[in-house]
């Protein structure tokens, strides 16, 4: 055991499989995760040990969870960030990811000095998602509203033992399906001429623009930094090969009136004739 890692208890080697990570730190995982494209990730299977990981799935399963409120990004979302009333299971393998031992693998890992785990749980917890359900793409915060320091990395710890690819809802790599969806689109309309971001991230997130923009630079795409960083309604320079704009959008908006126009069509139904209303 590498006498890098700072001391931890017997009791969070029952949770964590320690041995397991100094293996990858030795088989160049930090190299790994800091040159992936198109951000710095890295996906670790089997961290937890068995026993952790079967006692926190059975303790999910079986504690109600609440339902967050059905909006354009989420719907049949479970979640529950409230450290009081999440079970012990659970509640051992957070404190086991917040330990300090657990920090000083992560450090090594990314290369990011002095990280500080959140106690608070902002955003984090347990997340479920049901039957049909779906949490779509979204720009997340990037400052914690409690203490103001930035957000540097999310940890997502995946608990699903009779998972089926087939059901989809794996995690993508957002840039990366982006840039492949643009490049075939473009290959079957012969060209592209103007390039459009809308919605949430698209309108919000000038760091996947620049990202997905810089991606495609074969396609002539050269956008403004100084435009991008501050939203502009066109964010390409004026040599650029392809005009590339933001759109804004109002999706509660459009929300509400598809909402409105379901409950008009109920009602109409509800009284047509024939048929009694209450």
């Amino acid at each position: 055991m590498s006498s890098q890692l700072k001391e931890r208890s017997s009791f969070d080697r029952e949770l964590i499989d320690y041995d397991h990570l100094e293996q990858l730190l030795r088989d160049g995982a930090a190299e790994q995760y800091q040159h992936n494209s198109p951000y710095p990730h890295i996906a670790i299977e089997n961290f937890l040990t068995e026993r952790g990981a079967q006692r926190a799935y059975g303790e999910i399963v079986a504690t109600p969870v609440p339902r967050e409120k059905i909006n354009y990004s989420t719907y049949l979302k479970y979640r529950q960030s409230d450290r009081s009333k999440i079970g012990p299971e659970v509640g051992s393998i957070i404190d086991a990811l917040n330990s300090d031992a657990f920090l000083s693998f992560v450090e090594r890992l990314t290369g990011i000095p002095d990280l500080l785990a959140d106690p608070t749980l902002e955003g984090g917890g347990i997340h479920r998602i049901g039957t049909g359900g779906f949490l779509k793409i979204h720009t997340d915060f990037n400052f914690h509203r409690e203490s103001g320091l930035f957000r540097r990395l999310n940890i997502l710890v995946y608990l699903n033992p009779d998972w089926d690819e087939s059901w989809g809802g794996a995690l993508e790599l957002y840039v990366r399906r982006v840039v492949r969806e643009i490049g075939s689109l473009t290959a079957v309309l012969g060209g592209l001429d103007m390039l459009a971001f809308t919605a949430g991230v698209g309108e919000h997130s000038a760091v996947l623009r620049a990202r997905i923009c810089e991606a495609l630079a074969w396609l002539g795409i050269d956008i403004d930094d100084t435009a991008n960083a501050e939203h502009g309604p066109v964010i390409s320079r004026k040599r650029s090969g392809v005009l590339v704009a933001v759109e804004p959008t109002n999706e509660e908006w459009i929300a509400a009136r598809h909402a409105l126009r379901c409950v008009g069509e109920a009602a109409a139904e509800c009284t047509a004739p024939g048929r009694e209303s209450n």
